[in-house]
Parts: C-alpha cells; structure tokens; sequence
C-alpha cells in the first residue's frame, strides 16, 4: 500500500515533459509569425497611405497652380513655367525623381517623371511612378489652366 502512494506523487513523466515543450513552442512560433506578418502589413499599409498622401496634396498643389497660371510655357522636358516673368515654375530634379514647384518639392522618391504641356498650352499632365509594395504603379495629375479673357 505504501507503494502505491510513493507512485502517485511522482511527477511528470519525462515524455509528458516533452511533449508540453513541443506543444509550447508551436504555440510561440505561431504567435511569432503572426506578429511578423502583422508588421509586414502595417508597413505595407503605411506606404500606400503615405504615397496617397503624397499624390494628394501635390494635386491640390498643383491643379491650383495651373488654374490660377495665366501664362504656361515648357523651355524644356524638365521645367514649366506658370507665369511670363518666370518667377513659378516646376521643375524636374534629381534624375527624374523629384518634382519641385519653386523649389519646394511636391513629389519625392518617383520615377519616369514627366511633365507635358499640349499644344494650346491649357493642359499640363504629370506623369509618374510611385514604388509599391507589389512594383511600382503609374500615376498622371492633369491640371487646366483657367481661360482667360476672351480664351
């Protein structure tokens, strides 16, 4: 009889152990992986926002300097002028990656930045890429001058 009480109060068997530890670390490396995939999707979730923001308010910027322009002229493939004393203009800088509007930038980090102005010199179409989590995405901002009297 003694001995059966001896054989209650044992403890774990070794392989009761084991097993505890397996199922333990599952159960961490589950937790572990979806920590990091919810990361990865936060910052995913931050550049789209951020790139958004960015397009945005430099279509604002942008539409409502055009709109206001009474005078639009491209010297170049790089440099657009708002107004006829040249002193409003956008520029492309840094190898076709920054878009500035008097110096101050409206689009960073871009790539194939391209500025047209048509013909009747109304319209400008900006167009650009913009990396992405998947690649990088196209993007264009039009932007039409206000007709001015008697245009």
């Amino acid at each position: 009889m003694a001995q059966r009480n001896r054989s209650k109060n044992r403890g774990f068997m070794l392989i009761e152990l084991v097993m505890g530890m397996l199922i333990a670390g599952v159960v961490l490396l589950a937790a572990a992986t979806f920590s990091f995939a919810m990361r990865q999707g936060q910052e995913t979730t931050n550049l789209m926002l951020d790139n958004q923001a960015m397009v945005r308010g430099a279509a604002v910027q942008l539409i409502e300097q055009v709109r206001q322009a009474k005078h639009l002229e491209q010297t170049d493939l790089t440099t657009v002028y708002l107004d006829e004393t040249k002193t409003s203009f956008l520029t492309i800088e840094d190898n076709s990656s920054t878009l500035k509007l008097n110096q101050h930038p409206l689009l960073q980090n871009c790539r194939d930045l391209t500025m047209e102005l048509d013909e009747p010199k109304r319209f400008l179409v900006v167009r650009f890429q913009l990396r992405e989590e998947t690649g990088w995405r196209d993007y264009a901002i039009c932007a039409a001058r206000r007709c001015g009297q008697g245009g």
